[in-house]
């Protein structure tokens, strides 16, 4: 009898699963491999991801609240896109961090004359 057993991938649950295959990636909504290639680059900052899960967003005298509001919406968004990923095995759609990301940036939601979304990626 072996003194380790032998797992296979395909017997492990999805969240150990991923952590033994490669990154799982997101899925391209229509003009989101920008943004989905910065997320990506980001998911891996140790510092980052610290200061994501401790951020409290704050309204300075002054401030517009709404747009702190809409940021710290986007931030979250962020985060929940990271920890998904580390869950899961294959690609994820990335909805939430692309409508916050619009909501903070409204440049990112601008479309063609056809309605296409328009491309943003510089």
């Amino acid at each position: 009898e072996p003194v380790k057993k032998t797992v296979f991938l395909e017997d492990l649950p999805p969240e150990e699963a991923a952590k033994m295959v490669e990154p799982s990636g997101l899925i391209n909504l229509g003009n989101t491999c920008y943004l989905n290639s910065v997320a990506q680059c980001l998911r891996v900052i140790p510092h980052l991801r610290d200061g994501l899960k401790n951020y409290s967003p704050s309204v300075s005298s002054g401030g517009n609240q709404q747009q702190t509001q809409v940021h710290g919406l986007l931030l979250k968004s962020l985060l929940s896109t990271f920890d998904t990923l580390d869950r899961s095995p294959a690609a994820i759609s990335p909805n939430n961090l692309v409508m916050s990301t619009k909501m903070a940036f409204p440049q990112m939601a601008q479309t063609g004359p056809q309605g296409q979304p328009m491309q943003q990626d510089a």
